[in-house]
């Protein structure tokens, strides 16, 4: 059996102490609506047109959602010692935790929608609904999943970024509260405790 170049060459990855804002990371040409920049900077949300190309990381200093908009060819994702290597469908998502080092490469054009929180963001609204354990609270690596309600979700923030309708930063801040709330409710390494 021959071994892919691509994936035989992988490094191996550990959490490293570098760490690099996600911007830096992802290119600003891919932006195709600017971004969202909502709750005093928690969430940074960005609309994302991606030729192909390979993003590698020692780390980014925030958790990052990608949830991918439409059919791609080959994906490989390398991170918190797991990887996929496919086809991704509207509606896959990654999601990996602050700190993580990971390696990305696609071979089609991506749509896609780009969350960016800050730890802190999520602990923040924790607390604000009176979660007790909210200081351990942190976001598990998701490697390649589906989730119908952040797709519908991020399909809601793309239509914001485009309409800029009346009420739109009133709007967005409340997909915001839903999207961390989601978060908080299925995708903590520690189940949230309440009051």
């Amino acid at each position: 059996m021959m071994k892919d170049p691509l994936t035989a060459s992988l490094p191996p990855f550990a959490k490293q102490d570098d760490t690099y804002h996600p911007l830096v990371v992802f290119k600003e040409e891919w932006a195709v609506h600017g971004e969202i920049t909502l709750h005093s900077g928690g969430l940074l949300i960005r609309h994302d047109i991606e030729p192909p190309d390979d993003v590698e990381t020692p780390g980014v200093t925030h958790n990052m959602l990608m949830m991918v908009l439409n059919k791609g060819s080959r994906q490989v994702t390398q991170f918190s010692g797991s990887q996929y290597d496919g086809p991704q469908q509207p509606g896959n998502f990654w999601l990996l935790p602050a700190g993580e080092s990971a390696f990305f490469h696609w071979e089609s054009t991506d749509d896609a929608m780009c969350f960016m929180t800050e730890p802190q963001f999520l602990q923040k609204t924790a607390l604000e609904n009176d979660c007790l354990n909210f200081g351990e609270l942190e976001l598990q690596p998701i490697l390649m999943a589906m989730d119908p309600q952040l797709h519908a979700l991020a399909l809601q923030f793309k239509q914001e970024m485009q309409n800029n309708a009346l009420g739109g930063q009133m709007y967005s801040e409340s997909l915001a509260n839903v999207f961390a709330i989601h978060l908080l409710r299925n995708y903590c390494t520690t189940a949230p405790v309440l009051r």
